[in-house]
């Protein structure tokens, strides 16, 4: 793939990356928020809290860099087909789906328990889908000349 066009390759970027980060944001800053609840709940303050506040985003940011080296490295190895892409896409969506429903269910009582029976239906529809004979997975184009 050439680039006619550096400026707008960066313009771009810089806009979607912009867009990831408002839609993002909220969901990301639930973990911290969260934790610094109980942190303080738990009367710890000052150094203490800087430190362990310190070390929470550190461990935060290193799983953020290895799977983005895990992808990196695995994108180079082999192409996700469009397919493969699509399947992705539809899974990450059912859970974000009853991640959803759950969160308005269950209000903030979501446990361990409550995450694994979400795994296990997100799972459960994501063959179900994929086994039946709807096919979501083809192209719109195909769907429209019914091939």
């Amino acid at each position: 793939m050439k680039i006619k066009n550096t400026w707008l390759l960066v313009v771009t970027t810089v806009f979607v990356a912009g867009c990831t980060t408002i839609v993002e944001l909220p969901c990301t800053a639930g973990f911290p928020v969260l934790w610094s609840s109980i942190m303080s709940k738990r009367g710890i303050t000052g150094l203490s809290f800087y430190l362990l506040l310190g070390l929470y985003l550190s461990l935060y940011v290193l799983t953020e860099i290895v799977v983005l080296g895990v992808v990196a490295t695995t994108l180079k190895i082999r192409r996700i087909s469009t397919v493969a892409g699509r399947k992705l896409k539809l899974f990450s969506g059912l859970a974000m789906a009853y991640f959803g429903l759950a969160a308005l269910w269950l209000k903030s009582s979501i446990s361990v328990l409550y995450l694994l029976y979400i795994l296990l239906l997100t799972t459960m529809s994501y063959f179900l889908v994929t086994l039946s004979k709807i096919d979501l997975l083809a192209s719109p184009n195909r769907r429209e000349h019914g091939q």
